[in-house]
């Protein structure tokens, strides 16, 4: 299955507003998607075609640290 990057962003918008959620009830917690998805939820500006502009340095199976605040802010 092909998902476009436009179905992500909007996949990765419902996460964000979901994370939101769970920043007024948890200080902390981990998020394990594949590393596209994470590039989607971190990134704070997309091209023409819906891909991210944001250069987020992250290797397929390495870990990110964020903070649920700074994630769940962007649209």
């Amino acid at each position: 299955m092909h998902e476009t990057p436009l179905n992500v962003r909007e996949r990765a918008r419902k996460v964000k507003q979901f994370l939101a959620e769970l920043r007024k009830k948890y200080n902390k917690i981990a998020i394990v998607s594949h590393f596209y998805t994470i590039r989607f939820l971190c990134s704070k500006e997309f091209d023409l075609n819906h891909e991210p502009k944001d250069k987020i340095i992250m290797m397929n199976c390495s870990m990110l640290s964020k903070s649920l605040a700074e994630i769940s802010q962007y649209d």
